[in-house]
């Protein structure tokens, strides 16, 4: 399966999750209801900030960094460890159980992307 066709299928609701439109939207409305249990963040966000947004995920999550942490580089560390350079590399071997393979996931980590047909 290609990932153009593992795409189509997502949208489409024939593989889980999906709707996808139809999905995410859903948590977009509740998060917009109910901030405090739902975190709405796009790939976009954290491109832009990714510093501010993965404090303000280890808040939502209950564990903020402390003022210490922070003056110790720990949220630059996170940010470094937690980026598409190093999450690329983890799980580039084999597939989920609908066959995608899982390198289908990581292209080039950069925002839209997506458009670019030479990845098809």
């Amino acid at each position: 399966m290609t990932f153009e066709e593992g795409f189509d299928m997502f949208c489409k609701g024939v593989i889980p999750n999906g709707p996808y439109w139809d999905h995410v939207n859903g948590y977009y409305k509740v998060s917009l209801e109910q901030p405090t249990r739902i975190l709405f963040l796009t790939y976009e966000d954290m491109k832009m900030d990714t510093r501010n947004n993965v404090k303000l995920l280890a808040k939502f999550l209950g564990c903020s960094f402390s003022e210490e942490e922070e003056g110790k580089g720990v949220v630059e560390e996170v940010v470094s460890l937690c980026g598409f350079e190093n999450l690329s590399k983890v799980n580039k071997h084999g597939s989920l159980s609908i066959g995608i393979p899982n390198h289908a996931f990581f292209r080039e980590g950069k925002v839209g992307d997506w458009r670019n047909p030479s990845h098809n």
